[in-house]
């Protein structure tokens, strides 16, 4: 037999398909030690690795309570920890045991009593889902955090506070609920059942039981307009505490500005009144998805530009009350905002939140403070201003007084380098030999030969090249990137119809992308 001929080339891609297959035998599988499983929160600072990962989602409320008893046996067979979690927006890793069990309640249940003016939830219900069942009929949560993104039970396990005025935190809302022990023993508690177990569970962050389910109160919903106040910094305080206490007023919040050449110089008391005429029925509870995007563009652009963080304090004190006066929107719609289109999705970077309860009449002090310490160190994106009443029930209270909650957005970014070479510096020879390249070649060189033979013009080239660019960064998720990437890809189309010549875009690409890595904007 002749022997047979082959190419080095082919050998050589024979060997790298071979090398890259993920189809490994079974041998070398079972070979391979398994990562251990690891979750975080909105944090992004928290990484622990657990156990085991549950997540509880039955529709009837007999099988939650078996499998929620089977999980714990299970972890008390094998002497491991339990934290119970629903959406794990809270930071500080406390919904997070470390080679533990870890157990998501998703279930969307919620069951009103208009005659009682309360619901009964599940703790894994989002507030959505609860907005969701009432609005038609015509009411709303009586006290609920300012999104709807997070779970009963979550908002329960810290009680939370939020932008209704006249009422205390979520706490003060609930009538009882139902605690599954350690031992899997479930209990109803409420302020005269259990009513030690009650104050402890209320705040108490999964501490002493897994909350089931909840009676809760709930209001009549109204169609509310709004009303704008801009005041100095020496009656923010002042003036907000007048303002959630006024007659009439049904919810309220204050903004403060962050832009470093008026920090904290300036306050929005932003308050809403039922109009006099309710309309039967009200409209359903809507958000507009053109709303959202702009809200999140402004937003994020905040983020290291001092013009993007003037620009929002414009629009909040200027443009929003034009806008406000000619659309009221009722108590659901306001408590329907979902804080993810704010969310920080680049994972370099992470928003930190800091929390501070102030007497009215030392939020100037705090102001002061805080201007004097924040500039220097921190991006701040956010002051949120919520009235907070005493809360007389639970044991971990935010507050025995009346108190002004100054909620805090800081931005930072996720570099460690513990002596190693910055994680952007390893990459930017990738990034200069083969990713810029690469991409200037699909996104500029073949959009050019498909609309030549197509015989289309340069305009229909430059879009369709931009276009491709943009699409390519689908990966990062952020839409303000996928805009940006847009418009520099239509600037870069122009260039290389001009030129005709690769190797400048191909060096400023590679320049821009290695400064955008070293800065964490990417």
């Amino acid at each position: 037999m002749a022997p047979v001929t082959v190419s080095r080339r082919r050998v050589l891609a024979s060997g790298a398909a071979f090398a890259l297959t993920p189809a490994l035998t079974r041998s070398a599988k079972a070979a391979i030690k398994p990562k251990p499983l690891v979750l975080n929160d909105a944090g992004k600072l928290s990484p622990t690795p657990v156990a085991r990962h549950v997540v509880i989602r039955p529709n009837e409320d007999d099988a939650i309570v078996a499998e929620l008893r089977t999980l714990l046996k299970d972890a008390a067979s094998e002497s491991r920890p339990v934290a119970m979690g629903g959406a794990r927006h809270s930071m500080g890793g406390q919904s997070l045991p470390s080679d533990g069990f870890a157990g998501a309640l998703v279930s969307p249940s919620c069951i009103p009593d208009v005659t009682a003016k309360t619901y009964r939830a599940r703790a894994g219900a989002r507030w959505r889902d609860v907005i969701r069942t009432l609005d038609p009929l015509g009411f709303s949560p009586k006290v609920m955090q300012s999104n709807s993104d997070f779970s009963v039970g979550g908002t329960l396990s810290v009680n939370a506070h939020g932008w209704p005025a006249p009422f205390g935190p979520f706490g003060t809302t609930v009538n009882s609920f139902r605690l599954m022990l350690a031992d899997g023993t479930l209990l109803t508690c409420s302020r005269t059942e259990n009513a030690e177990l009650f104050g402890l569970v209320i705040g108490g962050y999964g501490l002493f039981g897994i909350v089931v389910d909840a009676d809760i109160e709930m209001v009549e919903n109204h169609l509310l307009v709004a009303n704008y106040d801009v005041v100095p910094k020496t009656s923010i305080g002042e003036r907000f505490a007048n303002t959630a206490h006024a007659d009439g007023v049904n919810m309220a919040y204050g903004r403060l500005n962050v832009a470093r050449d008026a920090f904290l110089l300036e306050g929005l008391v932003v308050s809403y009144k039922a109009v006099e005429a309710q309309p039967k029925p009200l409209p359903l509870t809507e958000r507009s998805g053109i709303y959202s995007f702009v809200s999140r563009q402004v937003f994020r652009a905040q983020v290291g530009s001092e013009r993007a963080k003037k620009a929002r304090w414009y629009a909040e004190t200027t443009l929003l009350p034009k806008a406000a006066s000619s659309r009221p929107l009722t108590r659901n719609t306001i408590l329907s905002y979902p804080v993810s289109v704010l969310a920080e999705t680049n994972p370099r970077r992470v928003d930190i939140l800091h929390e501070y309860f102030l007497p009215a009449e030392r939020v100037l002090d705090f102001q002061v403070a805080c201007a004097e310490t924040i500039p220097a160190a921190q991006d701040l994106l956010n002051v949120t201003l919520r009235f907070v009443e005493p809360d007389p029930i639970t044991v971990l209270a935010y507050a025995r007084e009346r108190r002004i909650a100054a909620v805090m957005l800081l931005q930072t970014r996720l570099f460690t380098f513990e002596g190693k070479p910055p994680a952007w510096l390893s990459f930017a020879p990738f990034y200069v030999l083969v990713s810029s390249p690469c991409q200037e070649v699909v996104c500029r060189s073949i959009p050019k030969l498909l609309t030549d033979r197509l015989q289309r013009g340069g305009w229909a080239y430059v879009l369709y090249s931009a276009a491709m660019f943009s699409l390519i960064h689908l990966c990062y998720g952020d839409p303000a990137l996928l805009l940006n990437t847009f418009l520099l890809g239509v600037a870069w189309g122009f260039a290389y119809l001009w030129t005709l010549n690769i190797w400048p875009l191909i060096v400023s690409h590679a320049a821009i992308g290695i400064l955008a890595f070293s800065l964490g904007m990417a």
